[in-house]
């Protein structure tokens, strides 16, 4: 069993403001927030969380290893609360033989150790899972019995008011995200049922999912292909036939071993061909880019020997060079330039020439062939029928090889589906197993249920269900006349319940946490239910820690059977809320 003590902050001040700290004790524990009616913001005032009530239980949360960043207080901007600050939580683990006093200091910086000390000792810890795992053994310690995880029970035992408390299962608001496997197993635990079978379901129903998404995607290549699923095996067969009546009428056109040689013999020559006529035809291209370049300017000589004149005029004796000698300069380069365009051509029509040999050689080698058929169109005909015939084969191949696999996860599909209802079969004999149980669960529930409706129309039942996917049934009905908040009331009562059953208590932590549950149910609902658990906590040890609004205690203070202000651990309001100010999340 765990009672949490007392949250609090190391250091307790920031920005000259102190962090007030918030102690806990057993039985009931109540979390007062400022009027609703006080609240002009429409939005905020539905939610009923302005002082800061959910961030309280946020805090605790986190120090119970809930991750950073799913965690709101990872939303309180730095500058309103600096990250190093540690949020502290003090508790009682409760075994067999003895009590020890736990402290677990965690603050926002990451790159800190989570500390925690067990009877003034400490441990750090860098990561998460390793601190996890070190409670985990203090809370459940060395038993054998298989347990799930601790923050999968957490789950059920601190409710966050963004679940809406729509459904006993999902005690989250991205619950839909977890596996229906892992959302059954804190459930199961109190109800001592071996978790063992639930994870060898889970290991199905995930290959299962697997199979079942590549069998969509190979249908979905079929069907991009424009072939019915149906007559995937009557295409093959018919295409089949079709390169089987290829291949034979290729042995028509070569009827001996010889023509088997000319067939490779043609293709090798088809190909060595097909690469020189592209080697030719790139060469013809750069011939004609170099032959479309402009011709070099011819310049008189007359012209030359104007412009040699003026320069000298302007320079005089500078001018060394005669007039010969510029001429004979000027041809040097035009007769360069001309080189070397005269080269490239040249070099490219030997390259040509050495081309049109080779293919000279390769089309004599070819007419061979054709003396060989004695007749050129079975040389076409062979051509074209091989090529067809490859096409068709490698169609054949990959349709053939994605049919065989659509063939074997069908067949896959088939056995998981079978193993999986084998498993469920055996978890059908297990849930009749705890008949008992469920039947003292629902005993209780129709006590609790007459108490707080006045009736006993009430159910509640575990059972197989026909669904594959969702293979359990939680048939559990409450009847509550005229209430709108008829989920949060369910969720309650069930809660409540696994912590005071005689069975499913003896695993459970012994404390319970509902942040603003009752925020749209009956005034009348939630004063004969908090009624009910205060007399529960005179005969059973247990802690119950609620979020509300003081409005919600005001109206109906008379109908309490308990002296309530007694329960009130800290009352938030705009003036007093939650870590001493107001702040916009990030």
């Amino acid at each position: 069993m765990i009672t949490l003590k007392k949250l609090s902050f190391s250091p307790n001040t920031f920005k000259d403001k102190k962090l007030e700290s918030v102690t806990f004790e057993s039985g009931l524990n109540f979390i007062i927030g400022d009027k609703s009616e006080s609240v002009k913001n429409k939005k905020e005032k539905n939610k009923m969380n302005g002082v800061g009530k959910s961030l309280l239980i946020e805090s605790i949360n986190f120090c119970l290893f809930k991750k950073l960043e799913d965690s709101r207080v990872n939303k309180i901007p730095d500058i309103n609360l600096d990250p190093s600050i540690y949020f502290c939580l003090d508790f009682e683990i409760e075994t067999e033989d003895k009590i020890k006093k736990v402290q677990i200091r965690r603050n926002r910086t990451e790159n800190d150790p989570i500390s925690i000390w067990v009877d003034d000792e400490e441990k750090s810890f860098d990561d998460l899972k390793d601190a996890k795992k070190y409670v985990e053994y203090l809370v459940f310690g060395s038993k054998l019995t298989e347990h799930p995880s601790l923050r999968s029970l957490l789950s059920i035992l601190i409710r966050e008011e963004d679940s809406l408390y729509k459904d006993i299962l999902k005690p989250y608001h991205n619950s839909s995200l977890s596996s229906f496997e892992d959302l059954l197993k804190p459930h199961f635990y109190l109800f001592q049922i071996n978790l063992e079978l639930l994870d060898k379901i889970k290991k199905v129903s995930t290959d299962l999912k697997v199979t079942t998404k590549s069998l969509a995607s190979l249908r979905s290549d079929f069907k991009n292909n424009g072939i019915a699923e149906k007559e995937v095996g009557s295409y093959i067969n018919d295409l089949r036939d079709s390169v089987e009546k290829l291949n034979l009428a290729i042995d028509q056109l070569h009827p001996s071993e010889a023509m088997t040689q000319t067939k490779n013999e043609m293709i090798n020559l088809q190909i060595q061909l097909e690469k020189l006529v592209a080697t030719k035809a790139s060469k013809e291209y750069l011939m004609r880019k170099i032959k479309s370049l402009p011709e070099l300017e011819k310049i008189n000589t007359k012209q030359v020997q104007i412009v040699y004149n003026y320069f000298k005029a302007g320079l005089g004796n500078l001018v060394e060079k005669s007039f010969e000698q510029v001429l004979d300069f000027k041809k040097q380069v035009d007769d360069f330039q001309n080189s070397l365009m005269g080269e490239k051509l040249k070099e490219l029509i030997d390259e040509m020439q050495e081309i049109d040999k080779q293919i000279s050689v390769i089309d004599e080698q070819i007419a061979k062939l054709y003396e060989k058929t004695e007749a050129r169109e079975k040389i076409d005909n062979l051509k074209q029928a091989v090529q067809l015939e490859r096409e068709k084969n490698i169609q054949l191949d990959k349709l053939s090889s994605t049919y065989e696999m659509l063939q074997s996860k069908i067949a896959e599909q088939k056995n998981l589906k079978k193993r999986k209802e084998s498993l469920i079969e055996e978890l059908e004999v297990v849930l009749f197993g705890i008949k008992v149980t469920v039947s003292s669960f629902e005993e209780d529930l129709k006590k609790m249920h007459e108490f707080i409706a006045g009736n006993k129309r009430c159910q509640f039942q575990i059972n197989v269900a026909e669904s594959l996917a969702n293979f359990v049934e939680f048939e559990y009905r409450i009847k509550l006349d005229g209430s709108s908040g008829i989920n949060r009331i369910k969720t309650f009562i069930y809660d409540c319940l696994l912590m005071i059953n005689k069975t499913t208590s003896k695993r459970h932590l012994g404390f319970l946490i509902h942040d603003n549950i009752f925020a749209s149910t009956g005034r009348d609902d939630m004063v004969k239910s908090l009624n009910y658990l205060s007399d529960l906590s005179k005969k059973h040890k247990f802690q119950y820690i609620l979020t509300i609004n003081k409005d919600e205690f005001e109206s109906q203070i008379k109908e309490f059977s308990f002296d309530y202000k007694k329960h009130i651990r800290t009352e938030l309001t705009r003036d007093k809320p939650f870590l001493g100010f107001e702040y916009s999340e990030l």
